[in-house]
C-alpha cells in the first residue's frame, strides 16, 4: 500500500495523524529570550526537538550583543508544550524540557495557525510515547506552577500577633 501525506495544510482537520506527528518538520518562529527576541527554526520530530537561531546576534539598545546557542533535546526529555497566550493572530507557546536535573522553559511566538500545529504535533507525540521525565514533571513540578506550594501560601498569623510600629 502507498501512504500519501498532503504537504500543504489546507485541510481543516485539526487532528494530526501519528504518522505525520513523528515526521520531522521545521517551523520558523520568534524565540523569546530573557533579553529580547530572536528569529529561530524550531524542528520537531518523533525523536528530537531542535531550536536553531537564524539571527547571529541579539541585544537591546543598552545590552551587549550576544549569540543565542542552538539547543537539541531528545523527545523523552520534552515534558510539556502549552499555549501561554493568543492575541491579534499571534500565539505564544511554551515548551518545557528536562535539562541537567532541572526543567527549562522555552517561549516562542508565531502565527496562531502555526502555533496550533506545533501544539497538536507535540501532544500527538506525547500520546504515542510516554517518558519518565514527563511523569515526574506532572507529579512534582506542575503544582508549583499553580502556586500551591507551601512557600506560596499565606502563613496564618498567630492569635497573639500585634503589629509593631
Amino acid at each position: 500500500k502507498r501512504i500519501e501525506i498532503p504537504l500543504d495544510n489546507t485541510s481543516n482537520n485539526t487532528c494530526m495523524s501519528p504518522l505525520e506527528a513523528v515526521l520531522y518538520r521545521s517551523y520558523k518562529v520568534n524565540w523569546n529570550l530573557k533579553f529580547g527576541k530572536c528569529e529561530a527554526c524550531l524542528g520537531i520530530s518523533g525523536d528530537k526537538l531542535e531550536v536553531h537561531p537564524l539571527q547571529q546576534k541579539v541585544g537591546g539598545a543598552f545590552l551587549p550583543l550576544r549569540t543565542p546557542h542552538a539547543v537539541t533535546y531528545n523527545m523523552e526529555s520534552v515534558v510539556d508544550c502549552s499555549r501561554k497566550s493568543e492575541k491579534k493572530g499571534k500565539m505564544e507557546i511554551q515548551i518545557t524540557c528536562l535539562g541537567e536535573n532541572r526543567f527549562k522553559d522555552y517561549a516562542f511566538e508565531c502565527e496562531a495557525k502555526l502555533g496550533q500545529e506545533i501544539l497538536d504535533k507535540c501532544k500527538t507525540i506525547f500520546d504515542l510515547r510516554s517518558s519518565s521525565a514527563r511523569k515526574e514533571f506532572w507529579r512534582e513540578k506542575k503544582p508549583f506552577r499553580r502556586h500551591s506550594s507551601l512557600s506560596m501560601r499565606r502563613r496564618p498569623r498567630p492569635e497573639n500577633h500585634v503589629n509593631e510600629v
